[in-house]
C-alpha cells in the first residue's frame, strides 16, 4: 500500500490558495484517479473529448481522453493545460503526489487515528 498526499488549488478572481486537503490509503495511481474523481465530483470519467498529446520536443504524439491524461500527470492539479476559464466564481483543482510505500502497521494505524482515507479494495 502507498500512502499518497492529496493537493488542492483553488484560483479565483478575489482570492487563490493552494495546499494538502487530505491523505488516502490505496494501492496504486488507477485508484486514486476513481476514489479523487468520486470524492471531489472533478468529472475526469465522464469527459469523452479527445485531447492532443504531444512529448517534450512539442511534437504531436496521438490523443488520450481526459481520464487518460489526469491518470498520466495525477489529477489536474498538476496539469499544465489545466482549464481556468470561467474564473467568476474560482477554479478549483486537484490532484496527488506519486504516493510512498508505508508498513501495513502503519496503514492500520493512519485510518485509526483519522489521518488518511481508507480507499484499499475491499477484500471480501
Amino acid at each position: 500500500m502507498k500512502l499518497y498526499e492529496i493537493h488542492v488549488g483553488h484560483y479565483g478572481p478575489k482570492s487563490q490558495w493552494e495546499g494538502t486537503c487530505r491523505y488516502a490509503i490505496a494501492p496504486d495511481d488507477g485508484v486514486m484517479l476513481c476514489k479523487v474523481d468520486e470524492v471531489f465530483n472533478c468529472g475526469w470519467a465522464d469527459d469523452t473529448d479527445m485531447y492532443d498529446r504531444y512529448d517534450d520536443r512539442f511534437e504531436h504524439i496521438g490523443q488520450e481522453t481526459r481520464s487518460e491524461a489526469m491518470l498520466r500527470v495525477r489529477g489536474d492539479y498538476n496539469w499544465d493545460e489545466a482549464d481556468y476559464s470561467d474564473p467568476y466564481y474560482g477554479v478549483t483543482l486537484y490532484g496527488w503526489d506519486e504516493g510512498r510505500k508505508i508498513k501495513p502497521e502503519d496503514v492500520e494505524t493512519l485510518i485509526r487515528l483519522g489521518i488518511a482515507l481508507d480507499w484499499r479494495p475491499n477484500e471480501d
